[in-house]
């Protein structure tokens, strides 16, 4: 919060600067205030927030209170009454936070509100004729001046301020109904006169605003009013004689009028927060409006990119165009050596003739062998390249066996730092509580941080099995190599550390102590919980490629239930179940979620969120039902919708975050991956044998081929294993099995189209191993390499316990 000074041209050097003080100040000093005064209103008063609301209240309170004796000094009483407003409100709420910390509304001390209401606004604004003396030091004593009223409360500050607002609004209007007015001249006219202000009451400044903080700021009392001298002697009346004086009202209703003041505090109460809800509708006005650029900026971007890939699938066209017009070449370089044999054979004479287009066919032979040979030496690339990803994928498989083991100890180290961090707190405590103290008063009453932190650096990492610290290589951004060290725990040790959406770890605090409460649950935490908002949340935790992970039974039967629509339940546990059901039309998925919460204490912010991913293969969104609240009570659930759009051929499905807070204040978020793979938006096929080898044998389709041996479940093992893996592969009728190709009897050939634009054709086999009857071997060719590798993961996802 800042200030300016603003200093005339004509200004006298004597005369202080003036402050500029925006409406964002007051706003802010105005919500410092409320805030303070509701939460000692709702008992929170012990609390480290409302301890530091009534800090930073006192340092606005003194900035503001010598602002105004500023404005007083330079006699801008305008500006002087505005910022005695906010200081009072400041006062006020620090007021109430005193008399709840002392248990009793009476004040021992001087009201913080009041601190001006000694004087009036002009002796505030006389100038200080003394350097280096504050105005507090130069004030008179109480008991040096009698007739100086006493600083009013704030109940006599409330009084006096709805006095005068109901007294100006019967002058206003003139109702003067129950009141006689008195002769004017002496001739008993009717005439309204302004009646004199009682002897011993402070009146009140006469500048602009003072309706609302005159009071708190009242000038010395008045003299007291004589009698008024009335023209003409023999009519005069004497004081005391009761003549001229009206009838005596009728006594006024009490509890009306405490029922009055009650609804008006109410109303004054209510109009600040208004004020404050208004603030905070245009601080959201304001955050939507930088949202809408963001926005388009984003549209602008994706407008470029798609300009971007347009101009490179002409390029791709163009090439492809040459490619074609080449291809016939070879064919014709045949026919001139054939007809060159021939012209051999017939025309002897024309040697020299022949020599020269020997020499020509000399060449293209060389050309020929050469894109021989360079074909040749790709596809044995093509080949090596294969058996590799094979050996990477068995690599990974071994990983994944490591990874589980990991986490199984990285979760009983978990609980054993939760209890270690529960014993420690309460050392801490008994610590703090015990008061011992030395005789020679050299022992601090509590231990130092280095003690704790010694104590608190033997809880070993969460993240890691042996205690691992942290190192300058994030897992995401690690090697293969360096993520089986980092599992593995050998060598040069890593941890997996708690990255960010961007893949960059946190920083970590220098004091171990810190770490260690950070890592502490947050059923622990006894303050009130600030929750993160969706954009913070740990997205890097949704790689749930990187390593193997078990499919879970909602997940395979999803699969597998059927196509067109349908609906399963997709995720459950002790505190929530998610039900999702699909309907499928063309390359467009509707979607419907039902969160439901299965305990009996009701779930704060229960939301889906889907991944923030900038995958161009497909758009996936979740929204939730209009008019709903984000609380779902015992039994009850909410409702989502949803819309997954394939344009292009993508490998891993789309995923979702099912994030809520427990009643003890607990945020809980789990990533799942949902259950809509590309097979789910195919069409079933059923070409001819002829139609089926022409394609798979094509050597479009045979670059794309993609293979792998899996380890099937035992319900595949068992007898009528064979007929269970064909039900399973067709994914409830998106894929027709074909029969009577294959020469052997254990395998199942499956056929699909996946309906884009460009059709792309799903031809796959599973072939169940004579050998080990546990294990299969999966081949799909596609005219896309990610869709093979899309399709070969869906297969392995239903067959196998355990996948990518």
């Amino acid at each position: 919060m800042s200030a300016t000074a603003v200093s005339g041209g004509s200004a006298s050097r004597g005369q202080p600067a003036a402050v500029v003080v925006s409406e964002q100040e007051r706003h802010n000093a105005e919500d410092l205030a409320f805030d303070l005064r509701q939460m000692v209103r709702n008992g929170h008063i012990d609390e480290p927030q409302c301890r530091d609301l009534k800090e930073q209240c006192e340092l606005e309170f003194s900035r503001w209170e010598s602002l105004a004796q500023q404005a007083a000094n330079r006699e801008d009483f305008v500006e002087f009454e505005r910022l005695t407003e906010i200081a009072h409100k400041l006062g006020d709420a620090l007021r109430v936070y005193d008399e709840a910390s002392r248990g009793d509304s009476r004040p021992t001390t001087v009201d913080r509100s009041a601190s001006f209401g000694g004087q009036s606004a002009r002796s505030l604004a006389a100038p200080v004729t003394q350097r280096g003396v504050s105005i507090s030091d130069s004030r008179p004593p109480a008991a040096a001046d009698d007739d100086m009223p006493p600083p009013p409360s704030l109940s006599a500050e409330k009084k006096s301020r709805k006095k005068k607002k109901k007294h100006q609004r019967r002058r206003s209007t003139g109702s003067f109904d129950d009141f006689d007015q008195p002769a004017s001249g002496g001739d008993g006219g009717a005439g309204p006169q302004s009646t004199a202000a009682p002897v011993g009451e402070p009146s009140f400044p006469a500048f602009e605003g003072a309706d609302a903080w005159g009071s708190v700021f009242p000038d010395p009392a008045p003299p007291a009013a004589g009698p008024v001298s009335v023209a003409g002697g023999a009519d005069a009346v004497p004081p005391g004689s009761g003549a001229g004086v009206g009838p005596v009202p009728e006594p006024v209703d009490t509890e009306a009028v405490e029922k009055a003041k009650a609804l008006e505090e109410e109303n004054a109460d209510l109009n600040e927060r208004i004020e404050t809800l208004s603030r905070q509708v245009s601080v959201a006005q304001s955050g939507m409006a930088m949202l809408q650029e963001q926005l388009t900026a984003a549209q602008k971007t994706i407008n470029r990119q798609e300009n971007e890939h347009a101009q490179l699938v002409d390029r791709l066209g163009k090439s492809v165009q040459i490619i074609t017009k080449l291809r016939p070449m070879q064919g014709k370089a045949e026919v001139l050596e054939e007809r060159l044999k021939k012209a051999n054979e017939d025309v002897a004479t024309q040697k020299e003739q022949l020599e020269a287009k020997d020499k020509v066919i000399k060449g293209l032979e060389a050309q020929l062998e050469s894109k021989s040979k360079l074909l040749t030496e790709t596809r044995q690339k093509l080949f090596s390249e294969r058996d590799r990803v094979m050996a990477m994928n068995q690599e990974i498989a071994n990983l994944r066996v490591a990874n589980d083991e990991v986490q199984q100890e990285a979760d009983q180290l978990a609980s054993r730092a939760g209890m270690r961090e529960k014993q420690l707190q309460r050392m801490r405590y008994i610590v703090d509580a015990s008061g011992l103290v030395a005789d020679d008063g050299g022992c601090s009453v509590m231990p130092s941080t280095s003690m704790l932190s010694q104590v608190a650096g033997t809880a070993p990492d969460l993240r890691t099995s042996t205690g691992m610290t942290m190192r300058n290589i994030p897992y995401s951004q690690a090697s293969l190599n360096q993520r089986q060290q980092m599992l593995a725990g050998g060598g040069t040790q890593y941890s997996i550390p708690n990255t960010t959406a961007n893949g960059v770890s946190p920083p970590s605090g220098g004091d171990s102590l810190s770490r260690i409460q950070s890592q502490a649950t947050v059923a622990d935490m006894k303050g009130p919980l600030f929750f993160r908002p969706t954009n913070d949340m740990d997205w890097g935790r949704t790689e749930v490629h990187a390593l193997a992970q078990p499919i879970s039974d909602q997940y395979r039967h999803m699969l597998t239930c059927g196509s067109g629509e349908y609906s399963g339940t997709i995720f459950e546990d002790t505190a929530v179940s998610v039900r999702m059901h699909c309907s499928v039309e063309g390359l467009g998925i509707d979607l419907k979620f039902d969160l439901v919460n299965k305990g009996a204490s009701p779930l704060v912010q229960a939301n889906l969120i889907a991944e923030p991913r900038k995958v161009t293969a497909f758009d996936f969104t979740i929204e939730p039902v209009p008019s709903r609240s984000p609380v779902i009570m015992g039994g009850a659930k909410r409702e989502f919708t949803g819309r997954l759009v394939v344009k292009s051929p993508y490998e891993f499905p789309p995923v979702m975050c099912i994030s809520y807070v427990l009643s003890d204040g607990t945020p809980v978020n789990n990533y799942i991956r949902i259950p809509l793979p590309i097979p789910k938006v195919a069409k079933p096929a059923n070409p001819s044998s002829t139609v089926f080898f022409e394609h798979w044998r094509s050597e479009k389709f045979g670059l794309c081929e993609i293979s792998s041996r899996i380890s099937l479940r035992n319900e595949y093992t068992q007898a009528g294993g064979l007929a269970a893996v064909a039900n399973a592969v067709e994914f409830g009728g998106n894929f027709a099995r074909l029969a009577g190709l294959d020469s052997t009897a254990r395998s199942v050939v499956v056929v699909g189209v996946i309906p884009f634009d460009t059709p792309a054709e799903v031809m796959a086999r599973i072939e169940q191993s004579a050998r080990h009857p546990g294990e299969a071997r999966v081949e799909v060719r596609t005219p896309n390499v990610v869709l093979s590798r899309a399709v070969r993961n869906a297969i392995g996802e239903v067959l196998s316990s355990w996948m990518a």
